[in-house]
């Protein structure tokens, strides 16, 4: 496993629901990242389920991810993971995910139950 790693939505929504898998995630916690596009999806979600935008801020800084910019380079890399994986059910945040991990040579962690090494041979984890 890399030295970093690269959680999804998938991931931080495993830990904070404590689900199957938490415990992989608290582990590696103090060296995670996570991707503005996950941070969204985390966002969303939170607010779905009846959080104010405070609170939703307030849990995620409480976790300490180091947030790192989606930017051009990485759209394309999506972009391109995607057009080979998107039969494979996959979505942009995986595509997304995987680009971001592939930059850093990071290990990709997800609860999400597909392969991301297939299409763009990032190094994933599935959590649960």
């Amino acid at each position: 496993m890399a030295d970093r790693q690269i959680l999804d939505a998938s991931a931080v929504l495993c830990l904070l629901d404590d689900e199957p898998g938490a415990d992989r995630i608290a582990a590696v916690l103090d060296n995670a990242s996570i991707s503005s596009v996950s941070v969204a999806l985390v966002a969303a979600e939170l607010t779905r389920r009846g959080a104010d935008p405070q609170e939703v801020a307030a849990v995620l800084r409480e976790l300490h991810l180091t947030v790192l910019p989606f930017g051009f380079e990485q759209a394309v890399d999506a972009g391109t993971f995607g057009s080979r994986a998107r039969e494979e059910g996959t979505d942009l945040e995986q595509w997304a995910l995987a680009a971001v991990a592939m930059k850093l040579g990071a290990t990709a962690f997800t609860a999400n139950r597909h392969d991301l090494s297939t299409s763009s041979g990032a190094e994933t984890a599935e959590v649960s």
